[in-house]
């Protein structure tokens, strides 16, 4: 009877070393993917902001008022990136601005002072804007380039 089963040889360093570069190869990989879905899992389905359908916000300086929910968010381009807080006044409900040359939000009711923020600066307001995740509660698109024809 003809066995052709012989025992096998122990594997080179090279080709061990090889294997277990696949192997973790393969569970870094996999790792990234599950990261990457937990991110897309966490990014806004629904409150997107799309700055081709708010110019205001494409240049710094720029600030515009959104629905987030039921709830109005003020969005500043500023110049360290986008800022978004409660619009709404803690003092009086009135709906803040952001001033671009003082960097700062104004509620033009009874001019209390926020910096970028929403932390109050100046009263008559005595509680900070409330503070608005932007990275996780709102998606900001960029503006895409005009086609050339």
């Amino acid at each position: 009877m003809n066995n052709d089963s012989s025992p096998e040889k122990p594997a080179s360093r090279r080709q061990f070393l090889q294997g277990a570069g696949a192997v973790g190869g393969a569970l870094i990989l996999g790792r990234a993917a599950s990261a990457q879905t937990a991110l897309n899992q966490n990014a806004p389905t629904e409150n997107v902001l799309k700055l081709d359908e708010h110019p205001d916000l494409q240049k710094v300086g720029g600030f515009e008022i959104v629905l987030v929910g039921a709830e109005k968010v003020i969005v500043a381009h500023t110049e360290a990136g986008f800022v978004a807080c409660s619009a709404i006044c803690p003092h009086r409900n009135c709906e803040v601005e952001y001033r671009a040359s003082d960097k700062q939000f104004v509620c033009p009711c009874h001019n209390s002072r926020f910096d970028e923020k929403g932390k109050v600066l100046r009263g008559p307001a005595k509680t900070d804007l409330k503070p608005f995740d932007a990275a996780t509660a709102l998606l900001i698109k960029p503006a895409t380039a005009p086609k050339s024809a």
